[in-house]
């Protein structure tokens, strides 16, 4: 006898079958990305939180912080901070364009990479706080599209050209994780005790994920860059299926996530408005 699937036996189980596309309800966003300069990046992602904020999306937490980190990106390019800002912005365009087509695939009803896909289920139901939410959408667009974009933009030998600035980013987007944990400490006080209980913890922790996250990236783009586009999938594909296990482990709940929900904000769109503007 059917039955219909449980979001919840989707997010915990090991496999991918194409009924479960029934279980979406496509969402209307009317945007196409055109996106072809950093400005219209951030122009585009501004658009997707005014979006989610309207509609008290849950997936606004993790476009709020890679908004920030996008904001950074750009004033380093035109304060001149990179060897080549050309190529860095290529690579913020094409970086964002992996993202928005993953959104834009699961509005439609379509299937994005397994990875995304879960993030953004994770993102209908209401027992995960807001930073495991900004963690799995990290995961999914660092450990997975990052590398591919990065190798896209550099293949082969112009690939070890990049190195220095693909580097320098993590020194430009500190700042982000601090604007946006001070915004976190807002919404959410059980979150605001522990980090005040252990100064600067909550800080080192994203840093170091983030990081280590994008070591991984090029390690990633390493493997991709002399290969074709098509021979480059079966490489994605592995990639996809261990980061999508590492997004189960970041859902999980336990005693501090469970006593961080009982007090956090619910009020999706006053959240998502302050994690990305500052304001209420």
């Amino acid at each position: 006898m059917y039955r219909p699937v449980d979001r919840r036996e989707f997010l915990c189980g090991a496999g991918l079958g194409l009924f479960q596309l029934a279980t979406f309800a496509p969402r209307s966003l009317s945007m196409s990305c055109s996106a072809d300069t950093i400005d219209k990046v951030v122009a585009t992602m501004e658009q997707i939180i005014d979006w989610s904020i309207a509609h008290q999306d849950r997936r606004g937490y993790f476009i709020a912080l890679y908004y920030n980190m996008t904001l950074a990106i750009r004033k380093a390019i035109l304060d001149g901070e990179f060897a080549d800002a050309e190529r860095m912005e290529a690579l913020a365009v094409h970086f964002f364009a992996r993202y928005f087509n993953a959104f834009e695939q699961y509005n439609a009803g379509e299937l994005p990479s397994r990875v995304w896909l879960h993030a953004f289920e994770s993102t209908q139901l209401d027992e995960y706080v807001i930073l495991q939410h900004m963690a799995s959408g990290v995961n999914a667009h660092i450990n997975l599209d990052l590398g591919v974009a990065t190798a896209r933009t550099a293949p082969a030998d112009a690939l070890s050209d990049l190195l220095g600035d693909y580097f320098k980013i993590d020194e430009i987007i500190g700042s982000s994780y601090l604007l946006i944990d001070a915004r976190l400490d807002t919404i959410s006080p059980v979150y605001r005790r522990l980090t005040d209980a252990a100064s600067g913890l909550a800080f080192w922790l994203v840093n170091f994920s983030v990081q280590t996250a994008r070591e991984a990236a090029w390690r990633l783009a390493e493997n991709l860059a002399y290969l074709e586009p098509t021979d480059q999938l079966s490489v994605m594909a592995r990639r996809d299926r261990r980061t999508t296990q590492l997004g189960k482990l970041i859902l999980q709940r336990g005693r501090l996530v469970d006593a961080i929900w009982q007090t956090e904000s619910k009020d999706v769109a006053k959240n998502v408005a302050v994690l990305a503007y500052g304001s209420k």
